[in-house]
């Protein structure tokens, strides 16, 4: 089955940060350890594995998806806050 899912996100840092070229998402609905698809607005997309649920905090309110700075770079985005598709097979 393929879920496909969209909102609003922003970065979070990485112990490793950019070093490691492994890119990463904390989103709900996907288990940790899916593989998901994301799809910038500009067209750009990448895989990447989810680490876990993003929390309900202050911090993330408004945000659907929270992605590394690896993962932002290689999306080509430079924005605070951006709309990303995600697509993955459960």
């Amino acid at each position: 089955v393929l879920f496909r899912s969209s909102g609003d996100a922003m970065t979070f840092k990485t112990a490793s940060g950019w070093l490691d070229k492994k890119y990463y998402v904390l989103m709900n609905g996907a288990p940790a350890g899916t593989l998901v698809k994301i799809t910038a607005e500009n067209g750009n997309s990448i895989y990447a594995k989810v680490l876990w649920k993003l929390d309900d905090m202050k911090l993330n309110q408004g945000l659907t998806f929270r992605v590394n700075e690896a993962a932002a770079a290689a999306l080509n985005i430079a924005f605070n806050k951006f709309s990303l598709n995600i697509e993955y097979h459960e």
